[in-house]
């Protein structure tokens, strides 16, 4: 990345913060984008450049997350396979959380109060979900087992993240994803020897 891209990486780094912070204070709908760019001391023609619409500043990290995890998908799939590559970069991310608790815990409880930006969840929930199903597509599944094991998997990781918010952040999210995936793999694998010897 040159530095022209690292500045722009930052100016939209801090416009998704200044934005959240606004939203966690203020509330979503309560926060018009003349606010934020108040905050930050930028035009709106300066907002609009980085996002779309205040919905994508509020999930700007999650975005992030999402890029870093289709990126490091495409590089370890050919090495490690789709299952070990794609459940390998989830437990990565997880210190992503954990590092600003509090932060994600404020994001979390303005999420839901707020029904755009659940509507915006559930598509970005759906993203994550096909870009699992692709990369089990790449290695040979058939479309229907992609997306069974991509819903099966991205169930797991919703409920991991639910009992952790719901318990205040207070568990070790990595071992609790580590735990629930297992259990997974397990029952996956059973249900994989059963069709063989069927």
């Amino acid at each position: 990345m040159n530095l022209r891209e690292r500045k722009k990486a930052r100016t939209r780094r801090l416009l998704a913060d200044g934005a959240i912070q606004l939203f966690v204070t203020r509330g979503f709908e309560a926060t018009t984008v003349d606010d934020i760019v108040d905050a930050a001391g930028v035009s709106r023609r300066t907002f609009f450049r980085y996002f779309p619409s205040k919905e994508a500043a509020f999930f700007a990290h999650h975005d992030d997350r999402f890029d870093r995890f289709c990126a490091l998908i495409a590089e370890r799939v050919p090495a490690q396979g789709a299952w070990n590559a794609v459940c390998g970069v989830l437990l990565e991310l997880g210190p992503n959380y954990e590092a600003d608790r509090e932060g994600a815990l404020a994001w979390r409880a303005t999420l839901r109060t707020c029904e755009p930006l659940l509507a915006y969840d559930l598509q970005a929930d759906a993203r994550w979900e096909a870009a699992v199903a692709s990369a089990f597509r790449r290695t040979g599944d058939s479309a229907l087992d992609a997306a069974v094991r991509a819903g099966a998997l991205m169930g797991v990781v919703r409920a991991v993240l639910v009992s952790w918010y719901e318990g205040e952040g207070r568990g070790d999210l990595v071992a609790m994803g580590r735990e629930a995936l297992d259990w997974l793999s397990t029952g996956l694998a059973e249900r994989r020897l059963v069709r063989r010897l069927a």
